[in-house]
């Protein structure tokens, strides 16, 4: 993702709007919401699911912007894992990584080493250990 962002300059313009977060935020809320309309075997929703997840771990805070939106983000992304639980047929072990991934990011930017003190290197998303390290760290950063 990181190369995709460097290379599409259209992402660089969206992360350099001062309502970046926001957009993603809101479109990636939307989707979550509606996940059961959007869900369909073809597999799209999965995708544009994992997409909007890796591009908000991405996300670089602003010099104006606090550590209150990385918990926004974090918070918008833990909802999206949890309804992830709710629809397995569509959602199967293979599309949780990217959101794990996201929040490990966004993790490390609220907290840095917080995550990384606690797993062994390097990290890897599927690892149960480290989903429920994750899961914990989500759960206390976003209170």
């Amino acid at each position: 993702m990181d190369y995709t962002i460097k290379s599409f300059n259209g992402f660089g313009e969206l992360f350099k709007r001062k309502d970046a977060v926001d957009v993603l935020i809101k479109r990636y809320d939307e989707i979550v919401k509606n996940v059961a309309a959007m869900c369909s075997k073809d597999g799209g929703a999965v995708f544009l699911y994992a997409d909007l997840e890796l591009l908000l771990g991405s996300y670089q805070i602003h010099d104006d912007e606090t550590v209150e939106t990385y918990r926004e983000i974090l918070r918008s992304l833990m909802n999206g894992y949890l309804t992830k639980l709710k629809f397995p047929d569509v959602f199967g072990p293979l599309s949780s990584p990217p959101n794990y991934i996201a929040r490990a990011m966004i993790i490390e930017k609220i907290s840095p080493n917080a995550l990384l003190s606690k797993i062994k290197e390097p990290f890897h998303a599927l690892d149960p250990s480290e989903v429920e390290i994750i899961n914990k760290l989500s759960n206390e950063l976003i209170k």
